[in-house]
This record gives structure tokens, C-alpha cells and sequence, in this order.
């Protein structure tokens, strides 16, 4: 939680910015409002309740669901100093419509608020993008366990461009605001932690663009529904380009701010 001294006291709670003028792909808050205990709608889940599907806010329909019962995720009321999150161990979201957010594109941001219960010591995809509807094509994803207890945010190319990462070490069982940004233009990658730059390189990839065909492999705790990540999951974001500093700065102080301890 080192990441909620982005903003000071006196501002948490009550900074005005407003991710919506980023115009995000996705945008998913474990809010009440956003949470049903059905994949197709239903009521909000008490706590503990399961979670079936989870509404994206960014007005692009961008809904994640489970029609399986058994590997649903559960809602955790006001956990996290007082805002809800969503408890992912044996379970996963997939998206409800064809994920064509990553889709011939040149650039990438991702967000995520969660936390690694258990950390990995082996490849985990928290967050998974891949395109032409296959796993093992174009994908950007982020996750943890590139080696134990790291971060990564990771890339591949359709044309058969080699994988790229990046990682960097965090410990135990505390939330954290991870950011991935992937320019495949500049050929270059960001991995920020707590808001701060924690690794880059400027020749992550081949330059190019993305696969053009809709993905319909998104999802969220999981990248087969049978390997799974042991997360909590607060809320992502995502962007199908590379954010200005300026709005990274906004967008890490608005979530510092948000989840910051009620005053």
C-alpha cells in the first residue's frame, strides 16, 4: 500500500480527475452497481456472494462473466480500506463480447489494483489479451511469477516476433497499483509500480502493429481457466495506446486518492 503516498492526506478522496476523460477501452470497478450474481445480470451478491458477471464503466460494453458456478469469484465487501474487491483464486472472467479492444493496434496501457495472496513462482497471467482468437498468438498480458515474486507486463508478436518482458520484484500481501504500457511503434515498454517507473527498455519488441482480428480470448485471473492466479482484484483499466505522462500521472494520483484510507 507504499503506492497511496503518490497523493498526500489532505487530497486523498477527493481528487476531481475523472478517468472517464481518458476515454478508456475498459474500465472495470468493483463497485455494487457493477456486480451481478448471474452472467447475464441479476441481483448484486452479498458479501462473500459469487460473481458472475462484472460491468465495464467505460461505456464500451466491455462486460467480464462466468457461466460456471464452481469458478466464479466472490464478492469482498469494503475490504480494502472500505472499497470493495473482487477474490479470484480458483476463478476467472472472461469477456462477454469479441475482445477487439488489442486489435490492430500499435500501443497499449493496462491498470490494475490487486493483490498476489499467494505470489507466484511460475508464470501467471492476471490480466490476458490474445489476438486472432487463439492463446498462443498476439498477446499482451500482466501478471506475476516471471521469477518468484516478480511483475511483469509481457508481449508477443503475430508475425512470429519473439516474446518480450519486463519484471521487477515486489513482496507479500499488500495491494498494489500496477501500470504496463507496450508502443510497439517505438518499440519500447513501461513497467510502473505504485506509480513509480520500476522498469523500460526501448527495444522491447519488433515495430509494427498488432493482429487486425478480434480477440476473443480476454480474460481476467486466468489464461486457460485451468492455470489460475490467487488475487484480489480491485479494479483495470485499459487503453489502446500509450497514455502521456501527464494522464499516467493523473490516473495514478485519481486511484492513490480513491483507495486511499477513509479520512
Amino acid at each position: 500500500m507504499n503506492w497511496l503516498g503518490i497523493v498526500s492526506a489532505s487530497r486523498r478522496r477527493s481528487i476531481a480527475f475523472d478517468p472517464a476523460d481518458t476515454s478508456p477501452g475498459l474500465w472495470l470497478r468493483a463497485d455494487a452497481s457493477r456486480l451481478f450474481d448471474s452472467n447475464v445480470g441479476g441481483s448484486t451478491p452479498a458479501n462473500g456472494g459469487s460473481i458472475g458477471r462484472w460491468e465495464d464503466r467505460s461505456g464500451n460494453g466491455r462486460h467480464y462473466i462466468q457461466s460456471n458456478a464452481a469458478q466464479r469469484p466472490t464478492r469482498q465487501l469494503a475490504g480494502y480500506n472500505g472499497r470493495d474487491y473482487l477474490r479470484m483464486d480458483s476463478s476467472w472472467l472472461t469477456s462477454s463480447i469479441g475482445m477487439s479492444l488489442f486489435s490492430g493496434i500499435s500501443a497499449a496501457t493496462i491498470m490494475m489494483v490487486y493483490r498476489w495472496r499467494t505470489l507466484p513462482t511460475t508464470f501467471r497471467h492476471a490480466m490476458f489479451w490474445s489476438g486472432a482468437n487463439a492463446v498462443d498468438s498476439t498477446r499482451i498480458s500482466m501478471g506475476g511469477g516471471l521469477t518468484s515474486g516478480n511483475l511483469y507486463i509481457y508481449a508477443r508478436r503475430i508475425d512470429g516476433g519473439a516474446d518480450a518482458r519486463l519484471d521487477y520484484p515486489i513482496t507479500g500481501d499488500e495491494f498494489v497499483l500496477q501500470t504496463g504500457v507496450v508502443n510497439y511503434s517505438t518499440t519500447s515498454a513501461q513497467l510502473y509500480t505504485d506509480g513509480i517507473l520500476r522498469a523500460s527498455s526501448s527495444s522491447f519488441l519488433t515495430a509494427g502493429t498488432t493482429s487486425a482480428a478480434p480477440s476473443l480470448r480476454s480474460s481476467i485471473g486466468s489464461h486457460n481457466g485451468s492455470t489460475f492466479c490467487d488475487i484480489d482484484v480491485a479494479e483495470v483499466l485499459a487503453w489502446p495506446r500509450q497514455l502521456s505522462s501527464a494522464e499516467l500521472s493523473s490516473m495514478h494520483a485519481h486511484l492513490a486518492g480513491y483507495y486511499a484510507p477513509p479520512s
